[in-house]
C-alpha cells in the first residue's frame, strides 16, 4: 500500500454535492475521488508523480534498443557491466 498524507481542503457546496453523488454512484470513498482527479490533473498537464521507486525502473534498457530485455536480462547486463 502507499504511504498516505492527511490533506484537508475546501470545496465549493456545489462541488461537495457532485462528489457525494458521484461517491455513492462508483461504491468510492471522497479521499479516493480526490485522489483520481488530481492524478488525472497531473497527467493531462504533463506532470510526473514520483509514485513507486521500484516501479521507475520499469523499461530501462528500452532506450537502448533492448526491447527483449525480459528474455535477454543476462546478455543485457553482461552488455552493460
Amino acid at each position: 500500500m502507499m504511504d498516505l498524507v492527511r490533506k484537508q481542503v475546501y470545496i465549493s457546496t456545489d462541488m461537495d454535492k457532485t462528489m457525494k453523488r458521484i461517491c455513492s454512484t462508483k461504491k468510492l470513498s471522497e479521499s479516493e475521488i480526490m485522489r483520481r482527479a488530481l492524478e488525472t490533473y497531473l497527467k493531462e498537464h504533463g506532470i510526473k508523480n514520483e509514485g513507486d521507486p521500484i516501479l521507475k525502473t520499469v523499461g530501462i534498457g528500452a532506450s537502448e534498443g533492448h526491447g527483449t530485455g525480459s528474455v535477454d536480462h543476462d546478455e543485457i547486463y553482461d552488455h552493460v557491466h
